[in-house]
């Protein structure tokens, strides 16, 4: 478990050292905290994930579950 966290950490240590340098060009507050939240998430998300082999669910999940319906209603428009 703890391999696999490290490896996490190291990968979003690699992500902060390429991208910090850009973020500071541009000097844009919002931009700096969206991307350390969503790192910070990200990187949490995944550790647990490993960590207590919790299975998250897959955010096209709910795409499919939105468009279905509108996908069969086309289709029937569209055999007709």
């Amino acid at each position: 478990m703890w391999i696999i966290a490290t490896c996490i950490f190291t990968a979003s240590l690699a992500c902060l050292a390429i991208e910090v340098p850009a973020l500071r060009r541009i000097q844009q507050k919002k931009d700096h905290i969206a991307f350390y939240l969503m790192l910070l998430v990200g990187t949490g998300l995944n550790i647990i994930e490993f960590a207590t082999n919790f299975e998250l669910p897959n955010p096209s999940r709910l795409m499919i579950i939105v468009y279905k319906p509108i996908y069969e209603m086309v289709k029937t428009l569209l055999e007709q």
